[in-house]
């Protein structure tokens, strides 16, 4: 009831209490890897959000750590081709800025600023809306 948006950050293999969670959310934004097991991860969760009649929350899909670069083995449209669904946002890959952003305990902007990867998770949060309504 204090904040505006709420991030629950839930774990990979869902229980009782996440889809209590997931049933309860104004917006669903499931991450992913560019990668086969990611992938198939990803289109499990959304074959389990249907079975659970849990389709008609609006979804997002984020693909984390994107690599930039013409010879990915799997890229965006393939990765939309397996889900069914088009890819919302990416985020880019930088594994050197965000270990040294958390080992010491400080936003990405304050270890580099100016990040691809700053610019990504700034662009999720923009285009969330602040209040889309309590269920």
């Amino acid at each position: 009831r204090e904040f505006d948006t709420v991030f629950v950050d839930l774990p990979t293999n869902w229980t009782n209490w996440s889809m209590s969670a997931l049933a309860r959310s104004d917006l669903i934004l499931l991450v992913s890897g560019l990668t086969l097991a990611g992938l198939h991860q990803a289109r499990r969760q959304l074959d389990l959000l249907d079975q659970q009649e849990l389709g008609s929350i609006p979804l997002g899909i984020v693909m984390n750590r994107v690599e930039k670069g013409l010879f990915r083995s799997i890229n965006l449209k393939d990765a939309a081709r397996t889900l069914g669904r088009e890819i919302s946002f990416t985020v880019a890959n930088d594994v050197p800025t965000v270990r040294a952003a958390l080992d010491q305990g400080l936003m990405l902007d304050e270890v580099r600023s100016k990040t691809r990867i700053a610019a990504d998770l700034r662009a999720i949060v923009e285009t969330i809306p602040v209040s889309v309504g309590a269920h």
